[in-house]
């Protein structure tokens, strides 16, 4: 199985370290790395590549729609997942090119259910669900 690496891009440590918690859970021997603001995203990306990136709208430096338009332009194709407290900003997340939006208010439910079916997509069709359990 393959090594994923992915982005935490939030400014609140907190939500960094429940979020890491659920992406481990689905993969436990991705890496993480995480960025408070999105210059930080910009600078790790760059270093490291990533599988995909989780970006929270509101963020320092270059905000989560900002980020994910600059990362578009750059033709980085990776699954960005925003997330925002704020439902209205949906189609405008989309519009700017981000492959899905979650709700802060469900984040964690949501964040895992993304990631099941993005991993579901990326493994041979002979994997099963198990291997995707994030409860391991």
């Amino acid at each position: 199985m393959k090594d994923y690496r992915f982005i935490i891009v939030d400014f609140e440590e907190d939500v960094r370290l429940l979020i890491r918690r659920v992406m481990a859970s689905c993969h436990a021997s991705a890496q993480i790395f995480e960025a408070a603001n999105g210059q930080e995203a910009v600078r790790l990306y760059a270093a490291h590549g990533a599988d995909l990136m989780i970006v929270a709208h509101q963020i320092p430096f270059l905000d989560g729609l900002s980020l994910v338009r600059f990362l578009r332009a750059q033709d980085i194709d990776i699954p960005l997942l925003l997330t925002s407290s704020n439902p209205q900003i949906e189609h405008e997340a989309t519009g700017a090119g981000a492959t899905r939006f979650l709700e802060k208010r469900n984040l964690f439910k949501s964040l895992e259910e993304a990631l099941i079916t993005w991993l579901a997509g990326v493994h041979d069709s002979g994997t099963t669900g198990k291997a995707l359990d994030c409860h391991k």
